[in-house]
């Protein structure tokens, strides 16, 4: 029975002895992670290869390496005011920031250079040195360090860095926009191929944007010059005396006339159909009409495909499309004018309005 006894209390102060050191070891990310307004995951602080992480040399080591050239840039992971920025004779050139909306102080070390002075003001990305090997140091690398609260000698707030550093491309090189010349070629031999062909789609997709914008304008202008080559039609026309004149309308082609409608909107855009899209979720989205959207279109029916591009001319912004609803009360609210001068400016003859009827509200 005693011998019982005995293991029993053994085992107990085994679990106990255990849980006290599991508790320990991840009491600070626990904190970390329950500051106020909390924003992870953050970004990287540089580029480069991690070489060693938290915890290692029997539990010595508060903070994480990365491996990089001298001169690589290193950057602010978060906004804050710089606490301190010095030479030690451990830490080599040395910048401290407390970030005080994340209850956070984040230590960048061995740096070659220093950017910033303490009491300095930095936002995220902002470059505040570059990796070295200063102080205590045996290799070109940024020794990088996290602490609940804020850094103290014996290193009791600190934390696993990366327990909230991302894991996406965006986080891991946001550094790459301080490189250029032959510090980016070296930092590029660090990215991973997946970020390379991302990289290569997000360039792909700028330069088609820009070739639509570029088209875009083209078309406009050329929508500004046939309205031009109208306008000089309709007053050599008005000068004729000849008693056989007709309005423009009339004079000019069904084409024509419908470029002449269009280019009174302010802007041309394109839309692509997505799923759940109806040319009545659209024409909201916009703020037209449904037939409007069908004449620009040349649409026969309201079927629309996933992915069929469509062309949208927005409503200037002194005209307004009545929906289901609304008074002429609320819209003359709404647009700061009287219902008086809503008449006025629409020649209505009876104060009877429909949705989808288009209003004019300003002169």
């Amino acid at each position: 029975m005693l011998d019982l006894i005995k293991r029993l209390i053994i085992a107990f102060a085994l679990a106990l002895f255990i849980g006290i050191l599991f508790l320990g070891a991840n009491s600070p990310v626990a904190k970390a992670e329950e500051g106020n307004h909390s924003e992870y995951p953050i970004i990287w602080p540089t580029v480069g290869q991690l070489t060693d992480t938290y915890g290692t040399r029997g539990g010595t080591h508060y903070g994480i390496d990365i491996a990089a050239p001298e001169g690589t840039p290193v950057i602010a992971v978060e906004g804050g005011k710089v606490s301190r920025s010095y030479y030690s004779s451990s830490y080599g050139n040395v910048i401290f920031i407390k970030h005080n909306h994340q209850d956070i102080e984040t230590v960048y070390a061995h740096l070659h250079q220093r950017f910033v002075e303490e009491g300095e003001t930095v936002e995220k990305k902002d470059l505040i040195g570059t990796v070295g090997n200063t102080g205590r140091s045996s290799g070109n690398h940024l020794h990088f360090e996290m602490h609940y609260d804020e850094w103290d000698a014996e290193k009791s707030n600190s934390f696993d860095p990366l327990t909230v550093l991302g894991s996406d491309h965006e986080s891991m090189y946001a550094a790459l926009g301080h490189a250029e010349g032959d510090v980016l070629q070296t930092m590029s031999s660090y990215l991973d191929e997946e970020w390379e062909e991302e990289k290569e789609d997000v360039e792909q997709q700028q330069e088609v944007e820009e070739e639509q914008q570029q088209e875009k304008e083209v078309n406009q202008n050329e929508l500004e010059t046939e309205k031009e080559t109208i306008a000089i039609k309709e007053t050599e026309e008005i000068d004729d005396d000849s008693s056989d004149y007709q309005p423009l309308d009339y004079m000019v082609e069904e084409d024509l006339v419908s470029l002449l409608e269009l280019v009174e909107h302010e802007q041309m855009v394109e839309r692509t159909v997505k799923k759940n899209d109806s040319l009545w979720a659209i024409s909201k989205e916009y703020d037209v009409t449904i037939e409007d959207l069908k004449k620009w279109n040349q649409l026969k029916d309201d079927v629309l495909q996933i992915g069929q591009e469509l062309v949208v001319y927005e409503n200037p912004d002194n005209e307004y499309i009545v929906k289901a609803g609304d008074t002429l009360t609320q819209i003359a609210y709404n647009h700061q004018i009287t219902v008086e001068v809503l008449f006025n400016l629409n020649h209505f003859e009876s104060d009877l309005i429909h949705p989808g009827m288009k209003l004019i509200v300003q002169d």
